[in-house]
């Protein structure tokens, strides 16, 4: 009888732990925030700045998401790379909606500027 209910527990434990607790609530959440990536680049290091609040370090290598809430900003990103005494830099006024990631695709090209 010990052996019966022990196997029925085992058994609901592992039907629980397989389909998993699912809250529809929170299946399509998605987060507000900006995307960036980058095109026609070297590989280097990018600090980003969101209204001349520093925000982290992107890659041109792949996609960096910046969670912020729904708002108007200024982005300013510089790379931390220079060449022949120049840096890359982007500057972008942009629009995060609720619930809505605004992508931000900033290429190198013509997109040098000085020290």
């Amino acid at each position: 009888m010990r052996r019966a209910a022990a196997l029925v527990i085992v058994f609901g434990i592992f039907a629980v732990v397989a389909t998993g607790c699912q809250d529809d609530s929170t299946v399509n959440v998605s987060q507000a925030g900006v995307e960036v990536n980058f095109s026609d680049c070297l590989i280097f290091a990018v600090n980003v700045f969101i209204n001349e609040s520093y925000q982290g370090t992107a890659s041109t290598e792949r996609s960096k998401f910046f969670a912020l809430n729904p708002g108007s900003y200024r982005l300013f990103a510089r790379s931390n790379a220079s060449l022949e005494n120049a840096f890359f830099c982007w500057e972008y006024n942009i629009t995060v909606k609720e619930g809505e990631t605004t992508v931000v695709r900033l290429s190198c090209d013509d997109a040098e500027c000085s020290e």
